[in-house]
């Protein structure tokens, strides 16, 4: 769940909510995965699914019967219905997602009698950190607006401070940077390293390569809470 939430984050550094996920398989990590809804724009790119289809693409089957799938946030729907597809052994999650969580909060898909597989459940695992992460995340937006992309940039309206913060996707020429800025506000500056890098078993500059972000300051303080319940879409 380390990694997990270390995905999170990357995700919230690049304007993403921030949930991440892996699939581990006889302990090893076979696939990864953190939301890329905006910057794929791909409505299906929740970190279950890409964790997922990481995994599938690196053993050459769909079926995952004896993977686990860790990930931060309850599964919703499209991601409990993939976990039941795959046929995944068991699901670890962390803070329950009162709004839209479809394993236990709203639904129970995962262990439905009538579907052809039930997925062994543990719950609550570091569920604090998790919630704390994504109410961070929405904390910060409330604050200072609502990212959105617009021709490759993340783009905030930044209300509180009357300024515009955009995100390069494109790194520096020479540093291999991308930049965030908000304004002029020195403090309100972040840079993310982008890092192709392999893993493990993973091949480098698929799926799998990595992005290391490095932060100057955090979003917001965090504050722990056993669960997740914000009226921002995941």
């Amino acid at each position: 769940m380390g990694i997990c939430l270390l995905l999170a984050r990357r995700a919230a550094a690049l304007g993403e909510v921030p949930v991440g996920a892996l699939v581990v398989l006889d302990g090893r990590i076979i696939g990864r995965g953190y939301n890329r809804r905006e910057l794929d724009a791909d409505p299906t790119a929740h970190a279950e699914v890409l964790a997922l289809r990481e995994a599938a693409a690196h053993v050459g089957r769909w079926r995952l019967d004896a993977a686990t799938l860790y990930v931060t946030l309850e599964p919703c729907p499209m991601c409990a219905g993939a976990l039941v597809n795959a046929r995944v052994a068991r699901l670890v999650y962390g803070a329950p997602d009162r709004k839209a969580g479809a394993v236990e909060s709203l639904y129970e898909v995962a262990s439905d009698p009538r579907l052809n597989h039930r997925v062994a459940l543990t719950r609550g695992v570091r569920a604090e950190e998790c919630a704390a992460v994504l109410q961070s995340f929405f904390r910060a937006r409330r604050v200072g607006g609502k990212r959105r992309w617009r021709a490759g940039r993340i783009v905030s309206s930044g209300a509180r401070y009357g300024e515009v913060a955009e995100w390069s996707k494109a790194p520096d020429s020479k540093s291999g940077v991308g930049q965030l800025t908000v304004g002029s506000n020195p403090t309100l500056s972040a840079s993310a390293r982008l890092s192709q890098r392999g893993s493990g078993p993973f091949p480098s500059g698929g799926p799998a390569a990595m992005m290391a972000v490095e932060r100057r300051d955090p979003l917001s303080p965090r504050v722990p809470a056993p669960g997740v319940d914000d009226d921002a879409e995941r």
